[in-house]
């Protein structure tokens, strides 16, 4: 068996049912580092942090492959992040990205009734 024989039982074998599941799988395996860590220490610190999350697509299929993380700011309350989100003007704005304050807020705890009996109405 020669090696080009040998590279293509490999390929056949790997776990991939064709050459474009085997793109996408390389493309996510060549993220580049984003700002998750920095963002986790700056709000350690006790910061709010405004990040943005924008999707990465695969260069071969076109397919979503990840979500790139990008620091945009720190403050010292929500307000500066809420001022600085609103300064992005809709040319610097990117229809798919998601922005996002960190420390998220918490979500508001609503009543529920234990029993039939407990509720009011």
């Amino acid at each position: 068996m020669n090696e080009l024989e040998r590279e293509e039982l490999e390929a056949e074998n790997d776990g991939y049912r064709n050459d474009y599941q085997r793109a996408l799988a390389a493309s996510r395996a060549e993220r580049k580092p984003d700002d998750r860590g920095k963002a986790s220490r700056l709000v350690a610190q006790g910061f709010s942090v405004l990040l943005a999350r924008d999707p990465v697509y695969c260069r071969t299929t076109d397919a979503y492959s990840h979500e790139h993380v990008t620091v945009l700011c720190h403050h010292k309350d929500r307000r500066g992040c809420y001022e600085a989100l609103k300064n992005l003007t809709m040319e610097n704005r990117d229809e798919d990205t998601r922005y996002e304050i960190l420390p998220l807020l918490p979500e508001a705890r609503v009543a529920v009734p234990s029993t039939p009996d407990d509720c009011p109405f």
